[in-house]
């Protein structure tokens, strides 16, 4: 079955070209009472339309519910589109879109793999995951830490002393579900912090990989130290983690000075048979 997608898009005066390029595409759209008819009326004559009744103050369907709906259609592969009535963060600052994936069943590797494979750049993580998997929240991202050093994650939770009990996460990374139905100025503060997240996560990986050129440069050129042969390594081990770099032969990553001594050992075993 083809993996579902979400995409967050904003009211019509505010969309760039992207947000109307996905709402062509939708199969199915969820959206509130805020949004204008002339941002329906682009809507495909073939995509589902659900109605979450947002107004003000006033729900027709909570935040919970909603988020459940947009899950459960994402997993049956359609790719759907959650129409807003203009959120100043998502559609306002930049025009950028928030595009949601629903991770597949699986172990933790696996989702691990998904995560690479469609380039995840933060990762909101339920704590209490649902039966298709034999992991938490928090144990997944403590796995993370290790198979993806550096990659940002937040742990959403309705309980959150319990995450922070566990002692895998720090405590600022763990957030009470609730803030997905905050008043504006709250949420909009949080997706400016996963903008932030993100960020860094790009900008960390791009100095790896500038760094990684600049080490094979030296590595080349047969000018590289025995301390940064160890970092080549390092650096290599890590872009290869997040699909950056591939596989390469391993005599690229072997140690000059071990290459010169096993040339030195072997001139002296042929003299010493002479």
């Amino acid at each position: 079955m083809k993996q579902g997608k979400v995409w967050l898009v904003g009211d019509i005066g505010l969309f760039t070209l992207k947000g109307m390029e996905v709402l062509s595409q939708a199969e199915v759209v969820v959206y509130d009472s805020l949004v204008g008819q002339g941002v329906l009326a682009k809507v495909p004559s073939s995509a589902r339309l659900i109605n979450v009744g947002k107004r003000a103050d006033k729900h027709t369907m909570p935040q919970e519910q909603i988020n459940q709906v947009l899950f459960e259609e994402a997993q049956k592969g359609y790719r759907v589109v959650r129409l807003k009535g203009g959120d100043p963060f998502l559609f306002g600052r930049g025009g950028e879109e928030l595009e949601l994936l629903i991770a597949p069943e699986g172990n933790m590797e696996a989702v691990k793999n998904w995560i690479i494979k469609e380039h995840i750049k933060c990762l909101l993580i339920d704590h209490q995951l649902s039966s298709k998997y034999d992991f938490n929240g928090t144990e997944f991202a403590f796995y993370l830490k290790d198979k993806l050093p550096g990659f940002p994650y937040l742990i959403m939770t309705s309980y959150p002393e319990d995450s922070v009990d566990e002692k895998l996460v720090v405590k600022n990374a763990i957030y009470d579900r609730k803030i997905l139905d905050a008043h504006e100025e709250e949420f909009t503060e949080f997706c400016e912090q996963l903008k932030q997240m993100t960020e860094v996560y790009d900008n960390t990986v791009q100095r790896y990989k500038e760094r990684y050129e600049a080490l094979l440069e030296k590595k080349n050129s047969e000018s590289m130290t025995g301390g940064e042969e160890e970092e080549l390594k390092k650096v290599f081990n890590i872009l290869k983690a997040y699909g950056e770099v591939d596989e390469v032969p391993s005599a690229m990553l072997e140690s000059g000075l071990s290459e010169r001594v096993d040339k030195l050992l072997g001139e002296l075993d042929r003299l010493l048979k002479k």
